[in-house]
């Protein structure tokens, strides 16, 4: 990850975890890879309201949990695609 002024940008890592994470996540929520139109709240605080599950600066990176959510599940279904 980078700082620039106040700007984070990912590192490559952090794409590959994303979606290396967000195949489980896919497998683990959804029948498919399909896209999210409402985000169940217990979803959200299962995946990121646990410190062991280390997603903090994932989530400040993207703003808010639904987005990091919404970003996951997009690597994800680039991920099934190739």
């Amino acid at each position: 990850m980078r700082v620039t002024g106040d700007l984070i940008e990912p590192s490559p890592a952090d794409a590959v975890g994303a979606a290396i994470f967000g195949r489980l996540l896919t497998s683990f929520f959804f029948k498919e890879a399909e896209p999210v139109t409402e985000i169940d709240p217990h979803r959200l605080r299962h995946i990121f309201d646990y410190p062991s599950h280390n997603m903090d600066s994932f989530v400040e990176s993207h703003r808010s949990q639904e987005q990091a959510f919404l970003a996951i599940q997009n690597a994800a279904n680039e991920a099934v695609k190739s």
